[in-house]
Formats: C-alpha cells, structure tokens, sequence
C-alpha cells in the first residue's frame, strides 16, 4: 500500500475516534451513535457493546486515555448483564441467544485483557465459559449458532457468527497463550475453505444442525442484514483476511492459495456489479447479484483484506494494488466529510451510523503488522 495512502489511514483513525460524542452513557451501556455522532437513544443490543468496547480499548493502546476508561466501562456493564443478558436486540432468529453476540463479548473482553485490566479477564472467562458450555459442539469442531432459554439448540448453524468467533478465538488465543482458541479458529477457517472450494469459492453461510449446506435459506430474503440468501462478498474479504493472517501457524497448510482464491472471487462477484462502480451485497449461486444495496463495511473489509494479502502474498501477486483502489472507492463513496465517520449505506444518509467497528479497523490493519489478531498485532507494535 502507497505509503501516503497509510499515513492518510492514520489521520483517518484519529477522525473517526472523534466521531462519537460519547461512547457510553452515563447508566454505562453503549451509546448507538446517530448520522452525527450523537445519541440515537436506541438500547445497544450485545453485539455492537462489544464492537464499541473492542474499538476502545484498541485505541487506548494507541494512546487515548478517555477510550481506556470507557472500555473498562463497557466491560463492566458486560460483567453486569451476565451471559443471560447478552442477549440479540431485536433477535437474529428464533432464540434470545446467539454465537453472533458471544463472539462479539470474547472479542471485547480478550483485547481489554492486553492492558492487564482485570475485568477484562473476568469477562474473558465468563464469555469463554459461555461458549464452551453452550455453544461449542466438541464432537464436530464447530459452533451451535443460538440457545433457546429452555437450553435447547436450534437446528440453524451458520458462518457468520462463526466468522466473528473465528475473530474472537484468534484473540483469545492472543489474550491466553491456549492453544485450544487458536487450533478451534484455524479449525473454522479450514471448514470454510472446504466448503468453499465446491462452490467455486462462494461460501454458502447457512446449514442445518448437521452442518449440511442449505444454500437455498431465506432466497426470499437477500437484503437480510445478518441471514441474507446466497452468498456475501463483503464476508469472503473477511475469511480471507483471517485466513491469510493465520497462515504462518501450525496446521494452516494452503490458506495462502485459499485465501487468495476467497478473496478474488469476492473481488469478481461483488465489484462493479453497480452503476456507481461500488460492491454489491449479495449474489446467487452462479454470480448474479441479488442485493444491490451498497454498504460501507463490504468496502472497509476489502480494504482490510487487501492490505493483509499484498504482503502475505507479496507485490506480484493479483492482489497488488487493491488496496490503494479499495481506500480510494471509501474516500469517494463513503467518508463523510461534513457529519462525519462514513456513511453507512449509500442512499440511505442521513442515517444511523450505530459504531466503528468496520471502519476503524480497516483504518488500523494497514498501519499494522500481519498478525492472527488486532490485539497481537498492537502487542507486536508496541515490543
């Protein structure tokens, strides 16, 4: 990546960290951020009080004091609501409990633990018990992805919130040194792989309680803003990129060739599908787009993706030069000069723009070495 484009993305980081004008309220939940930075007044489901306590604490250890705080904050109140508290709002699915929300709450807690706060660890190991009592299936390898409040388990599985587990278990591994969290997310991104390879390296997200695909689920929906129909491409730059972060670890042999194939195939199926030359958000099985709506995070993760990939791969790879591409298209499309952050999806402003999370990363990664996870790449960063 040019480096005036990484010095852009550093000034960019500080601008967004600038946008809200609170991160947590003074009741100490998540503030749902408006179009202006403002309180939308909204009650923060589960999952974006973890993004926000994530996004903090990263920028507490890049010097901001005020973000530390109110990471500690956050995860306090996460301590508070307790594991039948971390609850979707409104619900994904048919149960109050999700992987999605969880995976969110480890991520939060596992990055808070690398400043040695100890609610971080606390939460950590309330957040690791949760899952390994309910939402890990030993026998397959794999995550159940929602518990109904009787404890019975749906029959749904599916890949997104095992990606963002995936995210999380890196971190953990970071956070903890157990071998288990990092063998369990390489685990995932081999199951991806797999799959993904028989379907020309579209990932199909949806399966029964048997991991059996069901590549028709919710054909009548694919504007679904977490079960959306066919296949995702903003999430085949997203398993790429944590496949090609994990690819010096043990048991990782051909993610390298896999996660240039998930990532070119979202590159082909997503990428000037549009008049306006964005990314789409879904396609069908064969490639034809089914979501056209243009959403800032699909963006920010081909960014994401690309920087990793051009220097795992290297600068005469096919991925050479996308990522200066992918930061021009969001300087273009999506950075909101005037209200400030992005604007979250294009049409649709003035909107919501209810965390950080896709954007400040996206801002981070190229400034960052390549590591399995945010948080060991700042540890790496700071010696």
């Amino acid at each position: 990546m040019d480096v005036n484009n990484v010095a852009w993305c550093a000034q960019e980081e500080q601008r967004l960290l600038a946008f809200p004008r609170a991160l947590v309220r003074p009741d100490g939940d998540a503030v749902v951020l408006d179009f202006d930075g403002s309180d939308t007044g909204r009650s923060a489901p589960t999952y974006l009080t973890g993004r926000t306590a994530h996004v903090a604490a990263l920028a507490g250890y890049r010097g901001s004091p005020t973000a530390a705080r109110d990471a500690h904050r956050l995860r306090l109140r996460l301590i508070e609501q307790g594991p039948h508290g971390w609850t979707d709002d409104p619900p994904v699915g048919e149960a109050p409990w999700s992987l999605y929300a969880l995976s969110f709450v480890i991520l939060a807690a596992a990055t808070g633990t690398g400043s040695g706060s100890p609610e971080a660890s606390t939460l950590l190991q309330l957040a690791l018990n949760r899952l390994e009592n309910d939402f890990w299936d030993t026998d397959r390898g794999l995550p159940v992805d929602r518990v109904r409040r009787d404890g019975s388990q749906t029959d749904y599985r599916g890949l997104n919130g095992a990606m963002h587990l995936t995210e999380a278990l890196f971190a953990a591994w970071a956070a903890t040194g157990d071998d288990r969290y990092r063998d369990r997310a390489i685990g995932m991104c081999r199951f991806v792989i797999d799959s993904a390879r028989s379907r020309a390296w579209r990932i199909c997200e949806h399966y029964d309680d048997r991991w059996n695909p069901q590549p028709d689920f919710n054909r009548d929906a694919p504007d679904h803003a977490f079960l959306p129909f066919g296949s995702t491409p903003g999430h085949g730059f997203e398993w790429a990129r944590l496949i090609a972060q994990s690819t010096d670890l043990p048991g990782t042999e051909g993610f390298h060739d896999a996660a240039e194939a998930l990532y070119r195939r979202a590159v082909v199926d997503g990428w000037h599908r549009l008049g306006s030359g964005g990314f789409v958000y879904t396609v069908d099985w064969s490639g034809s787009p089914c979501s056209t709506r243009e959403l800032h995070w699909v963006a920010a993760e081909a960014l994401a993706a690309a920087s990793v990939l051009e220097r795992v791969l290297g600068t005469a790879s096919s991925v050479a030069g996308d990522a200066d591409r992918w930061l021009d298209h969001i300087r273009n499309r999506f950075v909101d000069e005037r209200h400030g952050s992005w604007t979250q999806e294009i049409g649709r402003a003035p909107a919501p723009k209810p965390d950080l999370y896709h954007a400040v990363q996206a801002m981070l990664i190229p400034q960052l070495p390549v590591a399995p996870s945010l948080l060991a790449a700042v540890q790496e960063r700071r010696g």
